[in-house]
């Protein structure tokens, strides 16, 4: 799969339907993906969730029709679905600190959206960082036992997780290595924003669903292929190396993704090393 160019085709759709009600579904089908897979892609390669690269493509068009028109501010605002001229105006004002009537006042164009530029940190991340063990297999089903959270996404809360699971994983029975954790995300993990509530589950592998401690969960995690990831860094930087697999390694690499869980598995001991699992199609 040529990752660019299907990507391509879904900013080309964007542009195409900016003035109309785009659903995220239809853009991720413009370009050949589920819409599960796309969120992370399109992040990675623009640096943007595809819901914001939409409000700041849109934000960028009326501030040009602001400049270079006589169009109402209601009326721009409507035309690119803000529902309203006061959601537009706050909108607007978020980005440019000031009012779309002022802003047209002053007559001076600002450009707001632009791609972000690849920094040296992040390449020396890449090259220092992590290592790819290429396709691995899960033979067989694995038993896990462990707490569904549901909180805003940032390292904050994921931090605050991690720890919550931490002090109660001793409850848990029949644990086949009580320091190893494993981190499954449910959510469209690639459309995170500072409010966006995600779905994540902290667990370990056990060796049955014997005494669930009460307020946790058993899942089977299937039989399955992946693309293993090895994060030599702090789960700080954990989204630095999403990036890279997503934005640039599976691009190039020819594997295409099956639709379920990424997991992360690490010992919680040791928060220098974690290894990742992207499931792929064989």
């Amino acid at each position: 799969m040529d990752y660019y160019s299907c990507i391509q085709k879904s900013l080309d759709f964007i542009e195409d339907n900016l003035i109309k009600d785009i659903a995220l579904k239809e853009v991720a089908e413009a370009g050949g993906f589920s819409l599960y897979h796309f969120q992370r892609i399109f992040k990675a390669l623009t640096g943007d969730s595809l819901r914001e690269y939409i409000r700041k493509r849109r934000l960028t068009e009326a501030s040009f029709e602001l400049l270079y028109t006589n169009t109402r501010v209601i009326e721009i605002a409507m035309k690119y679905h803000f529902g309203s001229q006061e959601s537009f105006t706050r909108a607007f004002k978020k980005v440019y600190n000031k009012t779309p009537g002022k802003y047209r006042k002053e007559n001076k164009n600002i450009t707001y959206y632009h791609r972000n530029i690849i920094n040296v940190d992040n390449m020396k991340h890449i090259t220092q960082n992590i290592e790819v063990v290429y396709h691995s297999i899960i033979e067989k089903e694995i038993m896990v036992v462990g707490v569904e959270y549901t909180e805003q996404y940032n390292i904050i809360t994921f931090n605050k997780m991690l720890k919550d699971f931490i002090s109660r994983k001793d409850l848990i029975k029949n644990v086949v290595d009580p320091n190893m954790i494993t981190g499954i995300c449910y959510s469209d993990v690639s459309d995170f924003y500072p409010e966006k509530q995600v779905n994540y589950m902290f667990c370990t592998e056990v060796r049955d669903f014997k005494d669930i401690p009460k307020g946790m969960i058993g899942k089977l995690l299937p039989r399955r292929d992946y693309l293993v990831f090895i994060h030599k860094a702090s789960r700080e930087k954990m989204d630095d190396t999403f990036n890279y697999i997503y934005g640039s390694f599976l691009p190039k690499s020819g594997y295409e993704l099956l639709e379920g869980d990424d997991l992360i598995i690490f010992d919680y001991k040791n928060d220098n090393e974690s290894r990742l699992y992207i499931p792929i199609k064989t």
